[in-house]
C-alpha cells in the first residue's frame, strides 16, 4: 500500500489561503529543481527531511537549503520548513515544490541521510559571534612598556 511522506491535505493547510506558491512550487517540482532530498531524523513523532532546490535564476549556482519537519501527535499532523532563499518565510515556492515531491513519494522510497551527507556545520561562527566582535585599538608602545613597569616594580 502506498502511503506519502506528506498528505496533499496537509500541504493545503500548511499554506493556507496562498495561491502563488502553490502554483510555483508546482513549477518548481515538474522542471526537477528539487535535486536531492532524504530523512534524517525519524521517530513516531517527527520526522525531518532535508532537500537541495535548485534556483530558478542561477542554475548553476549554490542551491538553496531546505528542511521540513512533520510532526505527528495524536493523529494531527503539523509541518513546519525553512528555506535558505530571501523570502524565506518557510512558506516559499522551494519548500512548497518539496513538499509536492514528498506527496509522491511513498515513506519506503524515502532515503535515510547521515551527517556526511549533509553541508558542513563545523566552524561555522553562530549570529552573535559574527555580528559581536569589534576592533578595539591597541595601547600604545610607550603606554605598554610603562605598564609592564609599574607591574613588575610594584612588587619590590
Amino acid at each position: 500500500m502506498f502511503t506519502s511522506v506528506v498528505e496533499l491535505t496537509d500541504i493545503l493547510s500548511f499554506i493556507g489561503d496562498f495561491k502563488r506558491p502553490l502554483i510555483e512550487g508546482t513549477q518548481v517540482m515538474k522542471c526537477n529543481h528539487i535535486v536531492e532530498f532524504g530523512c534524517v531524523e525519524n521517530n513516531n513523532k517527527t520526522l525531518k527531511i532535508v532537500a537541495m532546490c535548485l534556483k530558478t535564476s542561477d542554475l548553476s549556482g549554490k542551491p538553496h537549503e531546505l528542511e521540513v519537519i512533520k510532526t505527528t501527535n495524536n493523529g494531527s499532523v503539523q509541518l513546519s520548513a525553512k528555506c535558505s532563499c530571501k523570502a524565506g518565510s518557510g512558506k516559499c515556492k522551494h519548500i512548497v515544490g518539496l513538499m509536492l515531491k514528498l506527496q509522491k513519494t511513498s515513506i519506503e522510497e524515502l532515503d535515510e541521510r547521515s551527517c556526511t551527507d549533509l553541508p558542513q556545520q563545523w566552524g561555522k561562527l553562530g549570529q552573535a559571534a559574527r555580528g559581536g566582535s569589534h576592533p578595539v585599538a591597541a595601547p600604545r608602545s610607550e603606554d605598554l612598556k610603562q605598564e609592564i613597569r609599574s607591574y613588575f616594580l610594584q612588587s619590590y
